[in-house]
């Protein structure tokens, strides 16, 4: 049987020159990682290849002062292609989907 490798996962938009006025494209993420500093979200990466081409984007706490750095996966069109996203092999078990809406509200 023919075997082929799976398309790399789609980044989310940065944060700066997106068309939605808050900086973030509509649709679904994937947020596979939370840390409080970058650096750590970029050694989570680096442990992590199959998310090699996920963006890392800044975003405020929920109830707590600073802001969380975080890696996502995205945008999806519909919350079934995220959900697809988390089925795929290597992709950390503790990945959720996000819709836009919930993240924009975050962004600094």
């Amino acid at each position: 049987t023919r075997t082929t490798t799976p398309a790399p996962f789609s980044a989310a938009k940065d944060t700066k020159g997106a068309a939605d006025p808050k900086g973030l494209a509509p649709g679904f993420y994937v947020q596979h990682a939370s840390r409080a500093t970058r650096a750590e979200v970029q050694r989570f990466q680096a442990q992590n290849t199959v998310l090699a081409k996920a963006k890392i984007i800044r975003l405020k706490r929920r109830g707590a002062p600073g802001d969380n750095w975080v890696l996502l996966s995205g945008p999806f069109s519909s919350i079934d292609q995220a959900r697809g996203l988390l089925a795929r092999k290597g992709v950390p078990s503790d990945s959720w989907v996000r819709p836009a809406s919930a993240l924009r509200p975050l962004l600094p």
